[in-house]
């Protein structure tokens, strides 16, 4: 029998080689090791547009969506635009994220000069921040000195409303979409606390142990048993057919 299935196994682990392909997982690794975090400097330096605003629509196909945003205040960039469109999302696989209609950000945005706004993607996750009051603060206090000139509409003072992903679910309007602060006062004079980290809201990242694998094994390994037991079957009938000539 074994002078039969052995090289019966050879040849279907010749094939099983031959047919299986490693397959690339998508996975969004993080910030390699030795690599320093970047601040908040770095964030607003790198980004052509910075501003707060809300998604009042979502255009195009799926990965190819672009978000309507209905701008209140500019703290980078601004041209008085009180709508943008700006594209480019994804989700955690590649390092991005989607939005939705209903969600109030920060947004951080990069123009290209093609007449296109892009999501700026500087970080896993980072295009898009909480707006809450304190990091507002900080963003005013560090692009005080960038021109800018804010929407037609801007000016009224009003608390802000921070929509979480969850709390978004059903469609809004410009005339409709939570309020911003748009005038920010100047935090009171105090000491540098030095650089500030940049707060984003990250999805979930795989480390680069993951298990993204797993699945292509597991088919991998049923191939293989099949395979296996398909040659003890051709083996033991052929052991059976050559005692059959012997007797």
């Amino acid at each position: 029998m074994r002078k039969h299935v052995l090289p019966l196994i050879f040849v279907f682990g010749l094939l099983l080689a031959h047919w299986i392909r490693p397959v690339p997982v998508q996975a969004c690794t993080t910030t390699p090791e030795g690599q320093p975090a970047p601040t908040l400097q770095d964030r607003i330096d790198h980004a052509s547009l910075i501003f707060t605003g809300t998604v009042v629509a979502m255009e195009g196909e799926m990965y190819e969506e672009v978000a309507v945003i209905a701008v209140s205040h500019y703290f980078k960039g601004g041209d008085g635009a009180s709508q943008v469109k700006v594209g480019s999302w994804g989700d955690g696989a590649v390092c991005r994220r989607m939005v939705a209609v209903g969600e109030s950000w920060l947004f951080y945005v990069m123009d290209y000069g093609n007449g296109t706004l892009h999501a700026d993607w500087y970080t896993a996750g980072g295009a898009v921040a909480p707006p809450n009051p304190d990091f507002l603060a900080s963003i005013t206090e560090l692009t005080a000195a960038l021109p800018v000139t804010q929407p037609a509409d801007a000016g009224q003072t009003a608390e802000i409303a921070e929509t979480t992903p969850e709390a978004a679910e059903t469609e809004v309007s410009p005339d409709s979409a939570p309020a911003f602060v748009t005038e920010i006062p100047a935090p009171p004079p105090q000491e540098s606390p030095g650089a500030v980290p940049v707060p984003d809201d990250r999805p979930a990242q795989l480390p680069p142990s993951s298990f993204g694998f797993l699945p292509m094994m597991i088919v991998v390994l049923g191939l293989l048993c099949a395979f296996v037991l398909l040659a003890l079957v051709v083996g033991v009938f052929l052991l059976r057919r050559s005692r059959g000539k012997v007797s």
